[in-house]
């Protein structure tokens, strides 16, 4: 899938977006887009998305980001993966056909950065959050506890819970006790 050059028919290995799409048979017109967690990549996540859709039946697209599995042409970027994310829903909606209508979003942990940006720019039929979190600041007072001040450093990636307040479709969020 071409990332940029708006979708012609030349290949060029510099500007594609490593996409894993796990068809059902026996699914209907919706497609669920994956967005994967940090210590994982499209090739990880499998089993778990194969399981997925063939239970709720759907089609599944996973995207991959850039410095992660088969995308080692660029570092990771949280600008890149939001253009990519963007860059994949408008081929799927544009030049593909599927409907915003039938496009689920899934966002796990990391992704649910991707996931609540597109939810807030685009009309999707819904969106699924795993292991979310709000915003990075947010992880990283989290994790340095009393020294939450230095949380100053720590530039905001994924205003998550800004974003998801744009969504214009229904939101489900699960999220483990002890996570």
């Amino acid at each position: 899938m071409l990332a940029n050059d708006k979708y012609n028919n030349e290949f060029d290995e510099e500007e594609y977006i490593p996409c894993l799409y796990l068809p059902c048979d026996t699914a209907g017109n919706k497609l669920v887009i994956y967005f994967h967690g940090n210590a994982e990549d499209i090739g990880l996540a499998f089993d778990l998305l194969t399981n997925f859709g063939e239970e709720l039946k759907v089609h599944v697209l996973a995207v991959e980001y850039p410095g992660y599995g088969l995308y080692k042409t660029l570092p990771p970027d949280e600008m890149k993966m939001k253009e990519d994310c963007e860059a994949v829903y408008d081929y799927l909606t544009q030049v593909v056909g599927v409907r915003e209508t039938d496009v689920i979003l899934w966002g796990r942990s990391m992704g649910s950065g991707p996931t609540s940006y597109l939810s807030s720019i685009k009309q999707c039929h819904s969106v699924i959050l795993m292991s979310a979190f709000m915003s990075i600041k947010e992880v990283a007072k989290d994790i340095l506890g009393w020294a939450a001040f230095l949380t100053f450093t720590v530039s905001e990636r994924f205003p998550n819970i800004e974003r998801i307040q744009n969504a214009k479709c229904p939101v489900f969020v699960m999220h483990g006790l002890k996570d």
